[in-house]
């Protein structure tokens, strides 16, 4: 698997975030109910057991467990937190790494994007102000990968062309078919 070479496969962290954002908002609305529930609980337990002639409250019954639910609510807000953390700083960061050019990549399938990263037709681009041009592509086999690119780049891959690529994070830089008996 990629695994072992420090690779991990994009839709292995949108799943994670995903996850993430369902089980804390599980654990919080949880954390809620059971924060109520035993706070309730310990105010009728407190009020029950009192001294009679003080009216000291002697047990705090369910109340004790009510710092318990306050930390799951500080760690399912903390998963929900951190996994829409790490969704905007991947977004921002998705076109930033180091400049690599991979050789015997195939181009599989390229398309269109609109401005609401809906798919569009190619004879469409003209009327759409901010169109999103891109490539999937099998990096290595078993690997596929999809990256964004300028139009030239988009209108220099044709689907099932092999050639050398040219990859800076998720942007494709530079695509170059080969011509003829591939290199290597």
């Amino acid at each position: 698997m990629f695994w072992a070479r420090g690779f991990i496969p994009e839709s292995f962290k949108e799943r994670t975030v995903g996850w993430l954002l369902v089980c804390g908002s599980v654990v919080v609305v949880l954390s809620l109910i059971g924060s109520w529930a035993f706070a309730m609980g310990g105010f009728l337990h407190g009020t029950a057991t009192r001294t009679p002639g003080t009216d000291a409250i002697t047990d705090a019954g369910d109340l004790n467990l009510l710092p318990l639910c306050l930390l799951f609510l500080v760690c399912g807000l903390g998963m929900i937190g951190g996994g829409i953390g790490y969704a905007l700083w991947k977004e921002r960061t998705k076109f930033t790494g180091v400049v690599h050019t991979t050789p015997n990549t195939r181009v599989l399938s390229r398309y269109v994007l609109n401005e609401r990263w809906e798919p569009i037709a190619e004879y469409e681009v003209e009327a759409i102000e901010n169109p999103h041009f891109m490539i999937r592509m099998e990096i290595s086999p078993g690997r596929n990968e999809e990256y964004e690119c300028h139009v030239e780049t988009y209108y220099n891959c044709g689907e099932g062309m092999t050639g050398e690529s040219v990859l800076q994070g998720k942007w494709l830089s530079r695509f170059t078919p080969y011509i003829g008996v591939r290199p290597g």
